[in-house]
């Protein structure tokens, strides 16, 4: 009598730091403004040195906008960004769900907060989240965001050690 086990092995990847061939944590404000015009990505930069960037596609969806936030000259958040002006919202239920799907995948292992519109990722060094606004007004939103902790934690430290 033979026995067959079937072992199911459960792969769960560190949250990537690199998106657009970026990395959080590392790469300067120059380097992304040069990958975007590389690109021929339209973009613009806000009163607080953001990248503001338009029509950026990442995940299998073209993000209406996206922000690249720096601290001490390195980025440390990338936010996609789409809302149903842009995007019809049978459209971007399929976007969010396909995305969702994806990080659970991926990131199983990381879940840390996880309700029906709002997933949350974190492996103490990467935060991942996704959220889909699903309200009427102020409207339908769907939010992508990496952000590299080690650099967020900074900034809350010497923004505490200011006051």
């Amino acid at each position: 009598m033979a026995v067959v086990s079937l072992i199911s092995i459960s792969v769960s990847s560190q949250i990537r730091k690199n998106v657009l061939g970026l990395t959080l944590g590392a790469t300067s404000k120059t380097e992304a403004t040069n990958y975007l015009r590389n690109n021929q990505i339209r973009y613009s930069t806000n009163n607080e040195g953001e990248l503001i960037a338009e029509y950026v596609k990442f995940g299998g969806h073209t993000w209406l906008v996206t922000y690249f936030t720096f601290y001490n000259g390195k980025l440390y958040c990338i936010d996609f960004r789409d809302n149903t002006d842009h995007t019809p919202k049978s459209t971007m239920d399929i976007v969010y769900n396909k995305i969702k799907d994806n990080l659970l995948d991926k990131y199983s292992n990381y879940a840390q907060t996880f309700q029906p519109c709002y997933i949350e990722f974190s492996d103490n060094t990467m935060k991942l989240m996704l959220d889909y606004r699903d309200d009427d007004f102020p409207g339908r939103s769907l939010s992508l965001m990496y952000i590299y902790l080690p650099l967020l934690q900074k900034m809350v430290t010497d923004d505490k050690n200011e006051l």
